[in-house]
């Protein structure tokens, strides 16, 4: 039985974990500690949590994909001002959170995904929140490798165009 259910286990794995491949493939990058006069940096932050970091998110502008963030990452990401609707898609799993926000120019911005059980929303940090020195500290800064990363699969630019209508006017 033990035997059987093992079997089971290695034909089983490779399909599941087929089902959570991530759009991007990521590497490290150059911290940003400030960016010129003209645009805004903003700072997708995801601190190790027990809960969750097994799944990675997928992080798009409205229809312009950012990156993937893993757990105990950062994707920083230099916006022209003016207003966006940023989106986090876990992994293509359906449950998008999303935020209409007015980025200005010469500021820098803190988004970090907050999870639970069934939700998932995006928060902005004040920038007086004491954890944003231990994030720069701690948290890696990656990107997108451009050389490894398969272009996008229509059906998520799809969904991410889908969302954005749907969310843009909220």
């Amino acid at each position: 039985m033990k035997n059987f259910i093992f079997k089971c286990a290695l034909v089983l794995l490779p399909i599941v974990l087929s089902g959570c491949s991530s759009l991007a493939v990521m590497k490290p990058a150059e911290k940003i500690s400030n960016t010129n006069t003209e645009k805004a940096l903003v700072n997708f932050v995801r601190p190790h949590i027990f809960i969750g970091d097994g799944v990675d998110f997928e992080v798009w502008d409205g229809s312009n994909f950012v990156g993937t963030l893993e757990s105990g990452a950062m994707i920083q990401y230099v916006a022209s001002p003016g207003k966006h609707c940023f989106m986090i898609d876990p992994t293509q799993g359906g449950a998008w959170a999303y935020m209409n926000i007015e980025v200005g120019a010469n500021r820098v911005y803190y988004i970090k995904p907050n999870t639970g059980f069934g939700f998932m929303n995006l928060g902005v940090a004040d920038t007086s929140d004491e954890r944003i020195p231990e994030w720069n500290k701690k948290l890696k800064a990656m990107t997108v490798d451009k050389l490894k990363t398969k272009p996008l699969p229509g059906k998520a630019l799809e969904k991410a165009k889908k969302n954005e209508a749907n969310y843009k006017n909220l």
